[in-house]
């Protein structure tokens, strides 16, 4: 699967068939002229020369329809360049072959039309976002399965053994293996001693590479390496199940491989709980969202990634992409609005409201506190606010205060099941079981899915 191409805007696609359609028009005219051009040249040398323009043209629409802003903007040069040059052997075509002649005229407009839909802004958007992710899944699958790009030729031990190289090697894609966690190293069942080995050979290698990274990341290579996928991926959670948090990156990217984004984002999750400032985790959670369609927590992720590495660029491509692409906003450009729009409209209780979701998005979860508050000061029976007020109590740790800013929201709103939700995990804090239970069973004919992520927080 080309993971890139399901977002294809529509007239990047329009335009990759339209200049199609003119490398067709290209060798209907070349047989139109082929009687003019044989004065000029022998049929031979006039049927190579058509064959490798048509060739180099062919090859860079296709580019350009991979996503490969290199192809589109030497397509452009090439045709302003080629403009001059193309008037004189247009105006002999209409004298000789006028119909001929018109179909290079038309052959022209239509590349003029494919070029402004490929520089529109959402096509631009399309191949600055591919621009900085083309790599992301092939160096992957090279690493995971390497005869996949290497050739059935390739050989395991011509690809020196790192320490930061796991079953995908994640270093070379931005990953932070060798910073992600402690590595608990697996010992023998029967004696308590360390798995390790000496020696020399391909499979000694592989042997120093488990004594460094942990036996079961070194097993879930060899498994990816002969495409056992499957396999690979229960050899990275013993890892994970012996304390190697590197692990979760590259279980994540080998989810990714097999198109299995749901159990990647699941993943995802766990290992932020361990990690909570790991770039690549955040990173990767933001690229299955967007490839999931959920736009909103894609930017989430990409956000918070960018407040890990501020400067980098491929995750600012994400976020640029999906601005202008969908006009969806990360948390900080919304906080931004929000802002903007109390400071202007600082008696709009909706607009506090608002403010107090931006700075729970953000985890400012005190500044958001005063927004709640200033909101329900303005319109006490605005029931959001008091549910917003009841999340960011809880995450203050406040539960007391919580459960009654909680409660406040269901007398406005009884139907409100994020209120029912919350009230349970305050409980649970609470040492409280049996009510978050009940709220559990009452919640269970409002919302099936927040019920199940409730139980599971009852009884994990």
């Amino acid at each position: 699967m080309d993971y890139n191409q399901t977002s294809r805007p529509e007239k990047v696609g329009t335009a990759v068939k339209l200049l199609y359609i003119t490398l067709g028009i290209g060798l209907l005219r070349s047989i139109m002229e082929a009687s003019m051009h044989a004065q000029m040249a022998s049929p031979i040398f006039f049927i190579i020369v058509i064959f490798i323009v048509l060739g180099i043209m062919w090859f860079f629409i296709y580019m350009i329809g991979k996503g490969r802003n290199w192809a589109r903007i030497t397509f452009l040069v090439l045709f302003i360049v080629g403009i001059p040059f193309s008037v004189l052997p247009l105006q002999q075509s209409l004298a000789a072959n006028p119909v001929s002649g018109l179909l290079g005229i038309e052959q022209m407009v239509i590349q003029v039309i494919a070029l402004v839909f490929l520089f529109q802004r959402p096509s631009s958007a399309w191949f600055r976002e591919m621009k900085v992710t083309k790599d992301f899944f092939p160096k992957f699958a090279a690493c995971v399965h390497p005869e996949l790009t290497h050739g059935a030729d390739y050989k395991p031990q011509d690809t020196p053994v790192s320490a930061s190289h796991g079953v995908v090697g994640y270093a070379e894609i931005g990953g932070r293996s060798g910073a992600s966690g402690p590595i608990k190293q697996p010992t023998d069942g029967n004696s308590g001693k360390s798995i390790s080995s000496k020696g020399n050979s391909s499979s000694d290698k592989c042997r120093v590479y488990a004594s460094e990274v942990g036996v079961y990341r070194a097993r879930a290579n060899e498994h990816g390496q002969n495409g056992e996928y499957e396999a690979a991926i229960e050899c990275l959670h013993q890892a994970i199940d012996a304390d190697d948090w590197a692990a979760y990156e590259e279980l994540v990217q080998v989810l990714f491989f097999l198109n299995r984004h749901h159990e990647a984002l699941d993943v995802c999750t766990q290992g932020l709980k361990y990690m909570p400032d790991n770039f690549s985790l955040h990173r990767a959670m933001g690229v299955a969202y967007k490839i999931l369609g959920d736009h909103d927590e894609a930017l989430r992720s990409f956000d918070a990634a960018l407040k890990i590495e501020p400067d980098n660029s491929e995750v600012k491509g994400y976020i640029n992409y999906l601005e202008d692409a969908y006009g969806a906003k990360t948390p900080s450009n919304q906080l931004k609005r929000c802002r903007d729009y109390v400071r202007d409209n600082p008696e709009d209780a909706d607009g506090h409201r608002n403010l107090g979701d931006a700075y729970v998005d953000t985890k400012r979860y005190q500044d958001a506190q005063h927004a709640y508050t200033q909101a329900i000061q303005i319109d006490s029976e605005c029931a959001k606010a008091h549910l917003g007020l009841g999340v960011t109590d809880m995450h203050l740790e406040n539960h007391r205060e919580a459960i009654v800013s909680l409660n406040n929201a269901l007398n406005l709103d009884p139907t409100d099941c994020a209120a029912y939700y919350y009230l349970g995990l305050c409980c649970l804090k609470n040492n409280q079981r049996d009510k978050a239970l009940a709220y559990y069973k009452t919640l269970r004919d409002m919302d099936e899915k927040k019920a199940g992520e409730l139980f599971d927080a009852i009884y994990p």
